[in-house]
This record gives structure tokens, C-alpha cells and sequence, in this order.
């Protein structure tokens, strides 16, 4: 039995080094998550985002505040995003 468990480690290691090999080594990027806090719009119905947590944090916080100006696009590329309320939050 410990054979076939032997067999089984060398061929998996086998394939992640071809698969290392055909990406030319490269570590992959971390995933960057957006969570978005729901918040008001002001008259016109505007709203931007305020980044709550540090730019180079692969989890990032947003908090949605009335009036023009930066939207998600414009803090870059993310893997998943999540629209909470404030409520949702805080539990």
C-alpha cells in the first residue's frame, strides 16, 4: 500500500513540476478581494468609494459615499467583490 502512496506523490510532483515548468516558474499573484460597504448617494444619486484599508492589502475595504468621484476600476483589478450593508458589516 505504501507503494501505490509513493506512486501517487512522485506523479503529482511530476505534474506541478511540468506545470512549474510550461509557466516558467512564475509564483502566482495573490487574489485581491473587494468588499464594498453599501452606503447613500447624494441627490443626483452619485456615489465613489473611499478605500477604508491600505491600497497594497490583497483584501481591500470600500465604503460607498455620496458625490462623484473614484470608482472600483480605478484601484485596480479584483479577483471577487462583495457588497455588504453597513449592518451585514458589522455582525
Amino acid at each position: 500500500m505504501r507503494q501505490i502512496g509513493r506512486y501517487r506523490k512522485s506523479s503529482i510532483e511530476t505534474r506541478l513540476l511540468r506545470l512549474e515548468a510550461m509557466r516558467g516558474g512564475r509564483a502566482s499573484p495573490p487574489y485581491r478581494r473587494a468588499t464594498i460597504v453599501i452606503g447613500e448617494s447624494d441627490a443626483a444619486g452619485k456615489q465613489h468609494l473611499m478605500l477604508v484599508t491600505p491600497a497594497d492589502d490583497p483584501s481591500c475595504i470600500f465604503k460607498q459615499v455620496p458625490g462623484p468621484g473614484p470608482q472600483l476600476a480605478d484601484f485596480g483589478k479584483f479577483d471577487q467583490m462583495l457588497c455588504v450593508t453597513q449592518a451585514e458589516m458589522d455582525a
